[in-house]
């Protein structure tokens, strides 16, 4: 039996699971998602030589998929893939 409770141990089958957090949870996704749409955003500025407003929006545009069927179109391969 000693055997036993080490080996648990030893895989992790006694361990105390971790204590769920919704607020810890909305501001991780909400971080993801800001940084996400930041570097396309910056991205897309340097790159496209784009102004900042007209990044953002197809930084938001492409990158959520929403797809407003705007006039604003990538004209670089490079920036296609991103």
């Amino acid at each position: 039996k000693n055997q036993t409770v080490s080996s648990q141990q030893e895989i992790g089958v006694n361990k105390k699971p971790m204590d769920y957090d919704p607020l810890k949870m909305y501001v991780t996704c909400l971080g993801i998602v800001f940084i996400w749409i930041m570097t396309g955003t910056i991205f897309y500025s340097y790159y496209n030589e784009w102004p900042l407003p007209q990044s953002f929006f197809y930084a938001v545009d492409a990158g959520m998929s929403i797809g407003f069927c705007t006039d604003v179109y990538e004209t670089k391969l490079f920036s296609k893939a991103f």
